[in-house]
């Protein structure tokens, strides 16, 4: 869907009978898609499936232009990595003694769960928010990413149920819907005797959020919010969620809270989508806040020589700058992104 578009705004002509019914399956096909792991256009397909009733022209045309994209970007695939996400490893976290608010709080763990077998695995996951981002009721929409290793095996993007007037608010209330999700992740795991290694990383954009959620004395100033805060709070307290602050440009959930221009949407894409190429693998960070342009062509072409017998043509201009990148851009195709944290 083109980037700054609204169809809350949208005012072209209602569509005919005809033309109803054919909206209709191309979005319950685009449903489909995501359902399989087209991850990228969750946020556009979910804006226009709430117009399921009253469609407009505008928002046909927005239909054809997802499946416009699709198609250009036919060779995506969705990587299924089984080791886990370096970012998620070892971040940094202070334990709190919440016994005086939370008292006896721990995880619920399924009594008839099946004894673990295999090797333990980490799971992480990803929280945002577009603050008021409904024109016409001001409601914001939540975005979350879950991941089990390094494969993102959970993608939610919906608007929320109520209006909230700040922006802290807002995200208060995706986390706790991204706590929820994660106890729902954590006991399927548990049933079918997946060992889990130690809490999951919540990583959210926002300050304020991060701090009334691990510290044990910070004030919650809204009563509105209280339900939410309590949720994430006693997630933190029974040791299965650790929640930690992630910069904006590095949350991979914003790609599920708003819609996002051609290279925005390359930037945010969940971590694992590579090409058709056999031979792509990982190979090294690239740095562009630090490598010089001719160094980073040089190690790209250097790469590109090894695995396909050809060079690149101009990565650099696709790559942000402060941003760490292990994949290769060869011949203006993506042959691998896989974000990483410079910290």
């Amino acid at each position: 869907m083109r980037s700054g578009y609204r169809p809350e705004s949208d005012i072209s002509r209602l569509l005919d009978e005809e033309h109803i019914g054919w909206y209709q399956g191309l979005i319950g096909t685009l449903r489909w898609l995501i359902e399989v792991g087209q991850i990228d256009i969750t946020h556009s397909v979910t804006l226009l499936s709430s117009y399921l009733s009253s469609q407009r022209e505008g928002h046909l045309f927005e239909a054809f232009h997802i499946f416009a994209y699709l198609k250009r970007n036919m060779n995506l695939s969705l990587i299924l990595d089984p080791e886990s996400i370096p970012f998620h490893q070892n971040p940094s976290c202070t334990k709190h003694d919440w016994d005086d608010f939370y008292p006896g709080a721990k995880e619920a763990i399924p009594p008839n769960a099946p004894s673990p077998r295999g090797y333990a695995v980490s799971t992480a996951f990803y929280v945002d928010a577009d603050h008021a981002g409904d024109t016409t009721n001001r409601r914001s929409h939540s975005g979350i990413l879950g991941y089990v290793q390094g494969a993102p095996v959970l993608w939610y993007s919906k608007r929320q149920a109520t209006v909230e007037t700040s922006t802290h608010g807002a995200k208060l209330v995706a986390t706790r819907i991204a706590v929820e999700l994660i106890e729902s992740l954590r006991y399927k795991l548990y049933m079918f005797g997946v060992p889990i290694d130690g809490p999951t990383i919540l990583l959210c954009d926002n300050q304020s959020v991060v701090h009334n959620g691990t510290k044990p004395d910070s004030v919650l100033k809204k009563k509105h919010n209280s339900i939410s805060y309590h949720k994430i709070r006693e997630s933190v307290a029974a040791g299965f969620v650790e929640l930690h602050k992630v910069a904006t440009e590095d949350n991979l959930a914003d790609i599920l809270t708003k819609v996002l221009s051609g290279v925005a949407r390359f930037c945010h894409q969940p971590n694992h989508y590579i090409t058709s190429c056999p031979k792509a693998r990982k190979y090294g960070t690239l740095n562009t806040s630090k490598d010089s342009n001719a160094s980073l062509n040089a190690t790209l072409n250097a790469h590109a020589t090894t695995l396909l017998g050809k060079p690149t043509s101009e990565p650099k201009k696709y790559l942000p700058d402060g941003v760490a990148f292990l994949g290769l851009i060869i011949d203006d195709k993506i042959y691998i992104s896989s974000r990483l944290s410079l910290s």
